[in-house]
């Protein structure tokens, strides 16, 4: 991954002793040598969509000048990271209307990342800013550590799978109401045995659907995806299942959980609004 940062890099900056030439012109004004491969240290961490929205602004910044292109990549990880793909795009193209108009203040834009600019173009909750509450949360409701993790939202029993954001609201205290809610009702469906599925007790409808839809019960996954995927349309089978067992544990959830209720309530009625 390095390597092909660090190969990027020079194509974007012209070679290896052009791009250093540009990087060590300005910091050596500023008392500390740096290079290209400097850079690197703040891309490795981004996944390959994060690098190519990245690098794909970072060529056009580097047509206007190379020392802006520089600080660009210097805080774009930051702000990819913070703001999500569709905002991190909005703040460079704010900046490229600037950089346009004068290098100068194209040059104080990219060189860093503030709390100003981040509250500007921040929408929405990010999962790994609330995580472990999340985590804290749903330890005092089991009693035990259920991992939160980025994903679709499903649980696998063991983990609960979260989005990465969410932005449904422009208030951020609904957005954090909402994974709450979400978090809740996935831990319901670890609590209330939503995935326990006797194949015997239903022995009788099993054959039926096999012999509807031509499809054999498969033994080597658990009962309840086995049961699903009987169905042609397994994910339309799995989306009403989601659906209608959600509405039961929301239902358990709320009548067990007086504060669990009153969220759902408020968030419900904001839809609402």
């Amino acid at each position: 991954m390095k390597n092909k940062i660090k190969e990027r890099l020079i194509r974007i900056f012209e070679s290896e002793s052009i791009a250093e030439h540009y990087v060590k012109e300005y910091c050596l004004f500023l008392g500390r040598e740096k290079s290209v491969s400097d850079l690197i240290q703040y891309l490795e961490t981004l996944d390959e969509n994060e690098l190519e929205h990245i690098f794909k602004y970072g060529e056009e910044i580097s047509k206007y000048d190379k020392l802006v292109a520089y600080h660009y990549f210097k805080t774009s990880s930051l702000a990819v990271k913070d703001l999500g793909l569709e905002e991190f795009e909005n703040w460079v193209k704010n900046g490229l209307e600037l950089l346009k108009r004068d290098k100068n203040s194209g040059l104080k834009y990219f060189q860093s990342y503030t709390k100003t600019i981040r509250e500007h173009f921040k929408r929405g909750v990010r999962l790994d800013e609330i995580r472990k509450v999340l985590i804290y949360y749903l330890r005092g409701l089991s009693g035990y550590d259920i991992s939160v993790r980025e994903g679709d939202s499903y649980t696998n029993i063991k983990e609960i799978y979260l989005p990465k954001y969410i932005d449904f609201f422009e208030n951020d205290e609904l957005n954090f109401l909402t994974y709450k809610i979400k978090a809740t009702i996935l831990y319901g469906f670890i609590r209330f045995n939503s995935f326990l599925f006797n194949i015997i007790e239903y022995k009788d409808l099993i054959k039926s659907l096999e012999n509807k839809f031509g499809r054999k019960l498969q033994l080597n996954k658990p009962p309840i995806c086995s049961f699903i995927e009987i169905f042609p349309n397994s994910k339309l089978a799995l989306n009403l299942f989601n659906i209608f067992e959600s509405y039961r544990i929301t239902k358990i959830l709320c009548k067990k959980y007086k504060g669990f209720e009153k969220d759902f309530k408020k968030l419900i009625y904001s839809l609402k609004k």
